[in-house]
């Protein structure tokens, strides 16, 4: 079975499952990726890597091309993992959206 959770391109072994800790025990935020960001993965996948705008749980939610801004609203992007405000992280472009 093929995972679709790997970018093939640029970012080769980042894991789209886990997010920028909001708090790491350093309390620097550790950036992990250019905010926009976007990636082709395995399975024919596009992600784009952003930052949530409140909660956002797993599921369908909106992403913002310009502001780089994940919602938990209902939209074309599908988050796999769950993000706190102000957490950054991918987000699976599905339903034909183009970032």
């Amino acid at each position: 079975m093929a995972n679709s959770r790997y970018p093939t391109g640029g970012v080769i072994g980042a894991n789209t499952a886990e997010p920028t800790p909001v708090d790491p025990p350093s309390g620097i935020e550790a950036k992990q990726f250019q905010l926009g960001q976007v990636e082709f993965g395995a399975d024919n996948t596009r992600w784009a890597y952003g930052v949530a705008s409140g909660s956002v749980a797993t599921g369908t939610c909106t992403y913002n091309a310009t502001t780089f801004a994940i919602t938990d609203a209902a939209g074309n992007y599908t988050a796999d993992v769950a993000l706190a405000d102000g957490q950054e992280g991918w987000v699976r472009i599905t339903a034909g959206a183009n970032p």
